[in-house]
Formats: C-alpha cells, structure tokens, sequence
C-alpha cells in the first residue's frame, strides 16, 4: 500500500489519476481502504460516527501501560478503558481524532463535520521535493507512536487510509501548484486545469488556497471563487471550501487561477474523495 511520502514522490505535468486530468506539480492518488482485520474491541470502540478521513496502522499488542503512554500525548480525552483510548491531538488549532486500542491498532482522523482538506499542513508541503509532506493525521499518528518508546519511521510505510464518512470510496485526490516566481513586476499566479471524468462517483470536492504574506484569489474559469486577504501573523495558513457545484460536469476541463502580488509564494489546488 503507497504512503502518501511515496504517492507524492513524484513530478507530473499532466496526470491521468484513474480517468482524472490535472495539470499540477504535485499531484498524487491515495487508495482509501477500510481497516480489514479489526478484532471486537476496536469494532466496538471506536468512534467511527464522528470519523471522516483517517489514517491508521496496527502496532502489535499493546498493554495498559503502552495505552496510558499514548494517552498522555493527547491535548484532550474523549474517552478510555482499559482496552483502548480516544481522544484528540490539536494541530494547527484543528482537533484530530486519535485512537488506540488494546489489540494495536492506531487511527487517527479528521472529524466528518470538518473539511477533508483540513488534512493538509500547508509549511510541510514541499515542491522541490514533490512531497506533500507530513499531514495532520499522520503527525498525530507519530505522536502516538512515538510515545512507545519507538520510531515513527518504523511504521510509516504501512499506514493506510480510510474515508469512515463515505465508506464506498476509495481513493483521495490532492493536486496542488505552487505559485511561480515573479511573473511580472505586479502579479505571482499560477494556472493548471482539472477535468472529472464521468464514470466515477464523487463524494468531495474542494478547493484549496494557502498563501504567504499576501493577499490571494483563486479562480476556477476566469470566475473568482475565493480571496483570501493577507495577514503577517496567519502566514501560509490554508483556505478551503466546497467547489460550486457548476464547475463539476464531467468531462469538461476546468481552469484554476491563483493570482497574488509579487510577494506571493502560495499555492492552491483541488482535493476530491471518490469511487473509481
């Protein structure tokens, strides 16, 4: 199973991703698969209700103690037993679900309420290297993992990925690009084009806008979807909602537009959850 390290290893300028088109940097397709061998109580205990977009991976056996361990790293509890515990990780002031029980499996996840481009930390995101980077589920999975007295490292290369909020998916598409350097004297902007194809079923679809000391406008067809004004003290933080629904027909290539002043160094793109 591809990590996202590995998904995003790699430089596209035109990505065929199961029938999707983008012409972006960074482009990569990460397989949703549902957790297959959970034994009773993490099938009873985790709270699958409030879980969207996770990450997870099975540890081996853990103790009590092993659990506390973990226990102690969260910034909030929800709750625990003996066989397990849950609670929440807050990273970059979004509460991230995390959990762990007795029989090793680890999982964390971004709440169904949220966002599924909350996953992104925008400063891990890394274009020379063609990496999105850390993201917030897997931060929070290393924190856990970390506290059993191990590397994450160790463990990294098996997490998988699950959509609890929409359990027929099963695949995540991340495209983003960075803004170029200096286009003229005013403007630092960027374009790359995206087309759904139609025989997929979609379950998200968003848009992505993270800039960095600057304002910031994200257009899909010359129409303005987003603009996000600057703030010194908010730098590279993400932006993201829904894409209007009148800019997914299938096959129909789209044009994003991510326009900044000549301090911009942003990056946008599209995040979409879907059945292949």
């Amino acid at each position: 199973m591809l990590s996202i390290k590995t998904c995003f290893s790699f430089l596209m300028s035109m990505a065929y991703l199961c029938g999707f088109a983008v012409t972006c940097s960074l482009a990569g397709q990460i397989p949703l698969e549902k957790p297959g061998l959970f034994k009773v109580t993490s099938e009873t205990t985790f709270p699958s209700s409030e879980a969207g977009i996770a990450a997870y991976v099975n540890v081996g056996e853990l103790t009590s103690s092993e659990l506390f361990q973990i226990l102690l790293t969260f910034d909030s509890t929800k709750n625990s037993d003996d066989n397990f515990v849950s609670g929440y990780h807050t990273i970059d002031n979004v509460d991230i679900g995390i959990y762990a029980g007795m029989d090793g499996w680890i999982i964390s996840y971004i709440k169904k309420t949220d966002d599924t481009a909350n996953i992104i930390i925008p400063a891990n995101v890394d274009f020379e290297k063609n990496t999105l980077g850390l993201t917030k589920v897997e931060s929070s999975l290393s924190k856990a993992i970390v506290a059993l007295d191990t590397y994450f490292s160790n463990y990294q290369d098996a997490i998988q990925f699950y959509d609890f909020a929409h359990p027929e998916a099963n695949a995540l598409l991340i495209s983003l690009k960075q803004a170029d350097d200096y286009v003229d004297s005013w403007t630092n902007d960027c374009e790359f084009t995206y087309l759904i194809p139609e025989d997929i079923t979609l379950y998200t679809s968003e848009y992505y806008l993270a800039r960095s000391y600057s304002t910031a406008y994200y257009f899909i067809n010359d129409d303005q979807i987003e603009s996000v004004n600057y703030s010194y003290a908010k730098s590279y933080e993400g932006f993201f909602s829904d894409i209007p629904s009148s800019y997914l027909n299938s096959n129909l290539p789209y044009t994003v537009r991510i326009e900044g002043d000549e301090e911009y160094h942003g990056f946008g793109g599209v995040i979409f959850v879907y059945k292949k």
